[in-house]
Order: structure tokens, then C-alpha cells, then sequence
């Protein structure tokens, strides 16, 4: 077998790269996903995140459009990069003091950013299932875009029986189990992380959907996304307002206090 190493920056690397992503481009394009499409890189420092970025600005499809690049990010050392990524997950842990301002800055520019949520956050077992709802408010208070989750089924080599992992925070690396490994059906199970998680982002939707499409309800529901949620009586309460802010716009019922 042959092997070539390279870095990213070598012309080698980009060469090659540059080969691959543009099949996939077309493949792509092909499949009418080309728009949704973004060359996502973990963590990576400064001149790694420049040369995939400029590899995939090198990359068009038949229109001339380039291939969008994100990434998620802890701290600030590709923040000079920020304008070239479509897509700027900014770990939970690592947010800076203006997020709503840089994630409203961006939106002007047609770009997106996202909450990074992953290792020592609120997602592992070590967490109440509740936080990952919070999760999800954190991102709606700071006017961000969604949440990222950096695993959904990254599974050790027993995770029905224990959530210890070699490299990461119990649970953490995924949020619903596989079935058995003699199962005829072979069905995923969801965890109460899992399950708290499509929660907030149930409720989230609801509120800026209501925000946007219902103006005598929007400081109602911008008082609630203000609000945000630390505590799993926060994240319950939440859910009743919308409820019950929900049931008020179906019903044309104003007033409502948050």
C-alpha cells in the first residue's frame, strides 16, 4: 500500500484535496445539497483552519459557488478567520463576553453561529438530563443559531453497560445507545440527555417562531428567551410558558405574563 504524509499547508495536501472535494462537490450539486454542504473542521489551530479554508474556496460548483468551510472553535485563536466560515461553533465553555454581538454581526453578513456543546459541558452522565436543555436556551439567549453537538453515537466497545470512555467524559461522545448486538432489529435507543435536548430545541423553536410570526406576542416571548435557564426548574418552567403562550396564540388570548 502506498502512503503519502502531508500537512494541510503542504501543496501536495492541497493538490490532492482540492481532487477529492471537488467529486464531491459535483456529487453534491448532483443531489441538490451543494447550499446545505459545509466542510466542518474540530478544533483545529490557525494554519490548519487557513488551509482547509482555502481549500475549499478553491472548490466551485457549476455556478461558481464555493464550497462553504466551518468549524468549531475554542477560543479566540481563528477569530481573524471567522468572516471566511460559513458556520463558527463557539464551545459553551469558552463563549466570549459579546456572543449575541458577534452572532448578530454575522447574521448580517448571511453567515451562522452555533453553540459548541462537547466534553465537560452538560451533556455526559455526569450531568442532569436537564442540562441539556440549557444548552439549547444558552444558544437562543445569546441570539446564536442552534447548537452543535460533537457526538451523537460515538460508541466504546460495551456502552450498554457502562459510560466510561478511554478518550472522553462519560457519555459524553453519544446520546442514545445501540440495541443489543443479536438484535434482528437492530433499534437505537434514546437517553434522558437525548431526550431533554429535543426538548429545549422543541421549545425554542416555538418560541422565535412566535416572535417572528406573532407580534403581540413577541415581548412575551422574548422575556422568556431572556430569561434563559439555569436549573432544572427553570428549563420545567419554561416549557409551561411556552405552553401556555402557545395555547394563547391558537386561542388569540394577549396578556399573557411570562
Amino acid at each position: 500500500t502506498n502512503r503519502l504524509s502531508a500537512q494541510p499547508w503542504d501543496e501536495r495536501y492541497k493538490v490532492i484535496s482540492k481532487q477529492f472535494l471537488q467529486d464531491l462537490a459535483n456529487h453534491l450539486e448532483e443531489k441538490g445539497w451543494f447550499d446545505m454542504a459545509v466542510l466542518y473542521m474540530d478544533e483545529r489551530e490557525y494554519d490548519v483552519t487557513l488551509s482547509l479554508i482555502e481549500v475549499a474556496e478553491s472548490v466551485t460548483n457549476s455556478k461558481g459557488v464555493t464550497l462553504k468551510a466551518g468549524g468549531a472553535v475554542n477560543g479566540d485563536k481563528v477569530a481573524p478567520l471567522y468572516d471566511r466560515m460559513y458556520d463558527v461553533s463557539i464551545w459553551e465553555n469558552a463563549r466570549p463576553a459579546k456572543a449575541a454581538e458577534l452572532a448578530e454581526s454575522r447574521r448580517e453578513k448571511g453567515l451562522q453561529t452555533t453553540l459548541y456543546s462537547c466534553g465537560s459541558g452538560k451533556m455526559s452522565t455526569m450531568n442532569e438530563p436537564y442540562e441539556s436543555a440549557v444548552a439549547v436556551y444558552e444558544a437562543l439567549k445569546y441570539k446564536m443559531d442552534g447548537v452543535m453537538r460533537w457526538a451523537l453515537d460515538k460508541f466504546d466497545y460495551d456502552p450498554l453497560h457502562g459510560t466510561l470512555h478511554n478518550t472522553c467524559y462519560p457519555g459524553d461522545c453519544y446520546l442514545i445507545y445501540p440495541d443489543e448486538k443479536d438484535s434482528p432489529e437492530m433499534k437505537a435507543q434514546s437517553t434522558p440527555r437525548f431526550e431533554k435536548l429535543c426538548e429545549g430545541m422543541r421549545v425554542s423553536e416555538k418560541l422565535k417562531i412566535i416572535r417572528r410570526s406573532y407580534p403581540a406576542y413577541a415581548e412575551q416571548a422574548q422575556k422568556i428567551i431572556d430569561k434563559g435557564a439555569y436549573t432544572a426548574s427553570d428549563v420545567n418552567a419554561i416549557r409551561e410558558k411556552v405552553r401556555d403562550l402557545s395555547r394563547a396564540v391558537q386561542d388569540g388570548e394577549p396578556g399573557l405574563q411570562p
